[in-house]
């Protein structure tokens, strides 16, 4: 795996992106519209530190 983009997460909705993701990882907590753009993008999997809801269809990882 690499790193395609690093960028602040307040923009992670304005991100456009020609193929889906794979993998979406962030150094946070996902909150429910980080999920949704997760969504919105097409990601197979979200990566992240927690989560504050699991309601989704995307592989969640806690790290």
């Amino acid at each position: 795996m690499e790193i395609i983009k690093k960028m602040p997460i307040s923009r992670l909705g304005y991100l456009r992106v020609e193929e889906s993701p794979y993998i979406l990882a962030i150094n946070d907590t996902a909150i429910p519209p980080i999920i949704r753009a997760a969504e919105a993008m097409g990601a197979s999997n979200l990566v992240a530190k927690n989560f504050t809801t699991t309601d989704t269809n995307i592989n969640l990882v806690s790290i």
